[in-house]
């Protein structure tokens, strides 16, 4: 039950939740080919287009011009078993996890800084595409429990007072009253076959305008101004079937099945800040580190919701449609990282990264509504987090072939979650790539697997049965790159 809480999906009127806030201070890793194909790890590297939205101090080590694209192909397939039932669905998706020009500005007397740099792009920080597919019979509750939990005690005559899914329920004969103000539903022996189909896409990117120095080709340090842009669909059809022929009867009529179809859509934009600084002790070595300010979003939400309900003689009936728009604030966790890279000679390297963010940082604002309740839930639910990525790179004349892999910690408490289930995440990656004097292209390839628990409703004196849901993230990217 502890895990139900924690993992609380409800099927409702669309809202702002803990939820929310955690998907959107998530980042993936890697936007170009080659830092993708060695885990995402070059804190302490440089010279790659991905490091303006990491540690924009890798700027300072670009020596000539350069302009990068990355096109990315993304399949992603989630299995989910749900009372010992299993289904697997997958969704593909095209992008681009990058693009930019870097500028160079060699300095003849600059008392020991030797360059300034300028870059300026597009980084794809996360993506959102997606479907699963769950179903199976539950004998002990249903979604209706739920709703009748949610208008015990209310007047009928009040219940559309505030708009719910619970209200329209009634609303279409799955709930009726008695004794005034105490409610039962269409379904109360259970038995019913629920499924629930859920499609999701978008992505939260970041144009990102950096500018570095190199100081004695010993020290760099850089900054970033970030300006984010997200983007969040969801559809859903959840579904509950009357499959045991019981025919359980309310206000007359003989329950079938009835659907909700959800729809939501946010928008947003933001913005942060990163610094970061590269040091070279030794030709051999580098250490870095680097800051990355909370992401400050305004967001918009466009929502819907309406239930159809079937039943037995032909009879069917719709609610009204569940609309609305609301805007509110978000603040994303700060984020810190240390790196340190080895240079082997000329013919290879190895390089590690570790980040620390606190999801349980991240708030909820409004200026009419101050979220405290899910302010507190991301409090209660949330923690801190680390995050492990390395790679290695060999180079044999203009071939060079790479490999790697990162961790992601758990953001939940670990008294709310069952260690397989805390959608931690674990990735492999390799790659390649052919280098020549003015321009390059490399190729790389990153296994993303995680599993989660949710239960699609909560109910406060018996447990609701949970799905777990593994996801396996295959994404190749390309990068091609001119340099003068």
């Amino acid at each position: 039950m502890l895990i139900a809480a924690c993992f609380f999906l409800s099927v409702n009127v669309n809202g702002q939740t803990d939820i929310d806030a955690l998907r959107y201070s998530k980042s993936s890793f890697g936007t170009t080919a080659r830092s993708m194909s060695m885990g995402g790890a070059f804190g302490a590297l440089g010279a790659d287009f991905s490091v303006l939205a990491q540690n924009p101090a890798g700027i300072a080590l670009y020596r000539k011009n350069e302009f990068t694209i990355s096109p990315l192909f993304n399949y992603t397939n989630a299995t989910t078993d749900f009372l010992n039932n299993n289904n697997s669905d997958g969704r593909f998706n095209f992008g681009f996890s990058d693009f930019g020009l870097i500028f160079t500005h060699n300095l003849k007397n600059g008392h020991g800084w030797k360059n300034w740099n300028m870059g300026f792009g597009y980084n794809r920080i996360n993506s959102f595409s997606g479907r699963t597919y769950y179903e199976g019979k539950n004998n002990e509750n249903t979604l209706l429990d739920s709703y009748v939990e949610e208008l015990n005690g209310t007047d009928p005559d009040n219940i559309f007072d505030v708009p719910s899914l619970a209200a329209e329920a009634y609303n279409v004969y799955l709930l009726d009253s008695f004794n005034g103000n105490q409610y039962y539903n269409a379904l109360p022996n259970a038995g019913e076959l629920q499924r629930k189909n859920t499609r999701t896409r978008g992505s939260m990117g970041e144009w990102d305008l950096s500018f570095g120095g190199n100081y004695n080709d010993r020290l760099y340090i850089g900054a970033t101004i970030g300006f984010t842009t997200l983007r969040y669909i969801e559809d859903s059809r959840y579904e509950e079937i009357d499959v045991t022929n019981m025919h359980d009867s309310i206000a007359g009529l003989d329950f079938s099945s009835f659907y909700i179809d959800q729809y939501i859509n946010t928008r947003g934009t933001g913005f942060n800040f990163k610094i970061g600084a590269i040091y070279r002790p030794a030709d051999w070595v580098r250490i870095g580190a680097s800051f990355h300010t909370p992401t400050y979003y305004h967001l918009s939400d466009d929502y819907s919701s309406y239930i159809m309900a079937y039943y037995e003689g032909g009879f069917s009936s719709t609610s009204s449609v569940l609309y609305g728009v609301y805007d509110y604030n978000l603040t994303t966790p700060l984020k810190a990282t240390g790196s340190v890279a080895f240079i082997i000679n000329n013919f290879g390297l190895i390089s590690a990264d570790y980040e620390y963010l606190n999801y349980a940082d991240a708030k909820l604002n409004s200026p009419g509504y101050h979220f405290s309740g899910e302010n507190n839930d991301i409090d209660r639910k949330y923690r801190a987090a680390s995050n492990f990525k390395a790679g290695a790179e060999y180079k044999y004349r203009n071939l060079s072939f790479r490999i790697g892999g990162a961790y992601f910690g758990t953001p939940f408490q670990s008294n709310l979650n069952k260690k397989s289930e805390d959608q931690h995440q674990v990735n492999y990656t390799a790659g390649f790539g052919i280098r020549g004097q003015n321009a390059f292209i490399d190729f790389g390839y990153a296994l993303a697997m995680s599993t989660e628990y949710y239960a699609p409703y909560g109910l406060s004196n018996e447990p609701v049965p949970g799905i777990v849901t593994k996801t396996t993230d295959n994404r190749v990217l390309i990068t091609f790159g001119v340099k003068w």
